[in-house]
């Protein structure tokens, strides 16, 4: 896909960070829009959720790290809600 104002879009798989780490490494920021958005899914499949939702973010982490330590990563989170409405974690 081609960079727009200076944005560089990757479609990778996001557990496999060693193969796009030349944009890592040349990033100022990373946007990470990386997940399962199906929470029908993730029941379905937790294993596989985990991986998506966990074991690949910690890999694009550690590989951000090696690359470019210290670059912020900006992380949109799947629009699932987890817990009663209107209840805080605190309560």
């Amino acid at each position: 896909m081609a960079d727009v104002h200076g944005v560089h879009m990757i479609e990778q798989d996001i557990g496999n960070a060693t193969a796009f780490a030349a944009e890592l490494r040349s990033a100022d920021v990373t946007f990470n829009l990386a997940g399962e958005i199906s929470h029908i899914h993730s029941m379905e499949r937790p294993w596989r959720d985990a991986e998506v939702n966990a074991m690949a973010q910690l890999k694009l982490l550690e590989e951000s790290a090696r690359q470019a330590a210290g670059v912020r990563i900006i992380y949109l989170q799947p629009p699932q809600i987890y817990g009663i409405p209107g209840i805080s974690a605190g309560r």
